[in-house]
């Protein structure tokens, strides 16, 4: 099967491209200009602007992709930017698309755009089996059986703004909501959890703890845009004196999990997945 694979920002779009071709696949790269990493130009690829869909979808068909695998973060388009390229029904149509709700319906309309283009999107785990994180303990550093409050505490809270379309994480530690993930993303969040708890280190110097909780959106579409930790994840969360990173199991993506869990381990930040 040759594979496309439409690149943003990040490591994981080249680790999609060793995974699948470690598993005997063809590999086609659509580099998304301003996103992609350099390194990329080591596989056949092309480069785009991630505006001009006509240029994207050429050459897609050009390269003869058989699915499409879509990975790595892009920043959504100013609608200025968007509006000056609408120069058809069809265009306005996409326009129209791309700005309304948020990120969850973003995705489903790029995705809607290449299936209705006659391309199957694929999720990634499907052509590089292995990313996707397991349930239980990961790392050397123990889950601690008196966190299970705040994980289900946070459990609930993503639930509940699910029908939302905002992030997909959020920090508790002793029951309180630290934090929730917008459109900002996990690190900006942890930061905000970094400067919170130098603000009142004065009067709660030995503040620590708490959980770093990452799941789906319920009714989520699965083949793009699933939760990912990398090492930067256990990085930042060590910085906000977190005690552990938990994500749904199945449903989240490792990204360089060697890497990972040595920042993990050399933190002292528990990995866990838990059943979702």
């Amino acid at each position: 099967m040759r594979v496309g694979i439409v690149a943003g920002g990040g490591a994981f779009p080249g680790e999609i491209a060793v995974a699948a071709c470690a598993a005997g696949h063809d590999v086609f790269v659509l580099m998304i200009v301003g996103f992609a990493d350099a390194a990329l130009k080591r596989f056949p690829h092309g480069m785009a602007e991630i505006v001009d869909s006509d240029r994207i979808l050429g050459l897609l068909r050009d390269a003869k992709v058989d699915a499409l695998v879509l990975a790595g973060g892009v920043r959504r388009p100013a609608a200025s930017t968007l509006f000056a390229l609408a120069t058809s029904s069809r265009k306005r149509e996409i326009v129209r698309r791309l700005l309304g709700g948020g990120d969850d319906h973003l995705l489903r309309a790029v995705v809607a755009m290449f299936e209705e283009e006659g391309f199957q999107v694929l999720a990634p785990q499907i052509v590089a089996p292995g990313i996707l994180i397991g349930q239980g303990q990961g790392g050397i550093a123990p889950f601690a059986s008196e966190w299970q409050d705040d994980l289900q505490r946070a459990r609930d809270l993503l639930t509940a703004l699910s029908p939302f379309d905002v992030g997909q994480g959020c920090v508790v530690a002793r029951g309180q909501i630290l934090a929730v993930e917008g459109p900002e993303g996990t690190d900006a969040m942890l930061e905000r959890v970094v400067r919170m708890r130098r603000r009142f280190r004065f009067w709660r110097p030995r503040e620590t703890g708490g959980l770093l909780v990452k799941a789906p959106k319920r009714g989520q579409e699965r083949r793009v845009d699933l939760p990912a930790i990398g090492p930067r994840t256990f990085v930042n969360a060590a910085r906000a004196g977190l005690n552990a990173v938990c994500v749904a199991a199945q449903e989240a993506i490792v990204i360089d999990r060697v890497a990972t869990l040595s920042a993990a381990d050399r933190h002292g930040v528990s990995l866990f997945g838990f059943e979702p």
